[in-house]
Formats: C-alpha cells, sequence, structure tokens
C-alpha cells in the first residue's frame, strides 16, 4: 500500500491519507490567522517521515485525503517518537468532492 504519493503539479507536491494510519491528539482551533489543525499519526516509517519533513521544508503545504481533500498549508512535521509524528497547520481549503479544491490548486499551484 502506497500512503504518500508524488501528486504533480496540479495539487501540493504531498497527498498524505489519514486513513492509512493510527490518528490521535487531533486539535482545531480558529483564530486570526486562520483554522489551525494538528494531529499525530503513527505508525509511521522513517522513508514516509522524511517526505513529509522535505514537502514542508521546501512547500510549506500537503493535501490531506480525510477523505475529501484538504489542503494544509504553513505546515510543520515533529517528530514525537519512534514512527509517530506531530503535523500541524493552516486549513488553506476543502470540498465535499474535491473538485473546486483540484480548480483552485491548478491555479494555484502550477508550476
Amino acid at each position: 500500500m502506497q500512503v504518500l504519493k508524488v501528486a504533480g503539479y496540479v495539487r501540493p507536491p504531498l497527498e498524505l491519507s489519514l486513513g492509512d494510519y493510527n490518528v490521535n491528539g487531533a486539535s482545531i482551533g480558529c483564530g486570526r490567522g486562520g483554522t489551525k489543525f494538528a494531529f499525530t499519526i503513527g505508525p509511521i516509517s522513517d522513508a514516509a517521515v522524511a517526505a513529509l519533513v522535505a514537502t514542508a521544508h521546501h512547500h510549506g503545504r500537503i493535501c490531506l485525503l480525510l477523505p475529501h481533500p484538504v489542503l494544509l498549508e504553513l505546515v510543520a512535521v515533529e517528530r514525537e517518537e519512534h514512527q509517530r509524528v506531530r503535523i500541524a497547520g493552516r486549513i488553506a481549503g476543502s470540498t465535499s468532492d474535491g473538485s473546486d479544491m483540484e480548480s483552485r490548486s491548478k491555479r494555484a499551484f502550477a508550476i
């Protein structure tokens, strides 16, 4: 099962399906900076952690599949313990069927 995949130029460079992990410690908050979302996932491989860290550092955004896509930007990734990481960021958009997000992503993230 491939849990992380390169998504090309249409969407952010990384899609993460939370259905493939145990998710806990989720929190959501709203403020002047937007809606912030944080959660812990695991178990996660070292390669997947490295991909998340690299994407957060270089692109600052990932697409969460919850099962509908949610764009998370200003992403921070912190290893909590072996095979578990905490991911936090600001929710930039979501849709019920994904089509609206895809059209916005095409405009915003085309190379």
